[in-house]
């Protein structure tokens, strides 16, 4: 049966600093059984929005989803993987994100100090694979603005 473990988000500056860079990192795991099958990996990035969050108004409770990764020339939204040996196999999956698209919570939060600070952002990682209906949550991301 396919496991997916240690998923873990990292968010970071992207090329041209007008994006982000989103890191999926963990382990897949097959068994002897899942040789020869194939399951589709899918990975979409979610806002969380955590009680006493200081939500913008137009921003309904409730995590969104932010970003979903392509894959290919056709962009599809998963990624094909056929099992050739029993065991762990590492997940490294990189995506460019493009301008505010991770802004989970917009605009800013008024303050005594300056006029208005940026709200920060949270936002993690689900990981599915379709054969074995699994999804599992990364940690929670946080940069930018006040978080």
């Amino acid at each position: 049966m396919p496991s997916i473990t240690k998923l873990h988000l990292t968010i970071s500056n992207g090329p041209g600093g007008h994006t982000t860079s989103a890191l999926v990192t963990g382990v897949l795991g097959f068994d002897r059984c899942d040789v020869g099958r194939s399951y589709r990996l899918a990975i979409a990035l979610f806002g969380e929005d955590l009680p006493g969050d200081n939500l913008p108004l137009a921003d309904a409770p409730g995590d969104d989803e932010l970003f979903a990764f392509r894959w290919g020339l056709a962009k599809v939204p998963y990624k094909l993987i056929t099992v050739g040996a029993p065991g762990p196999q590492p997940l490294h999956e990189l995506a460019v994100v493009g301008g505010g698209a991770l802004d989970e919570d917009s605009g800013g939060v008024q303050s005594h100090v300056v006029a208005s600070l940026p709200r920060g952002d949270e936002v993690y990682a689900k990981a599915t694979l379709s054969g074995a209906p699994l999804t599992v949550k990364s940690n929670v991301a946080r940069f930018g603005g006040l978080v």
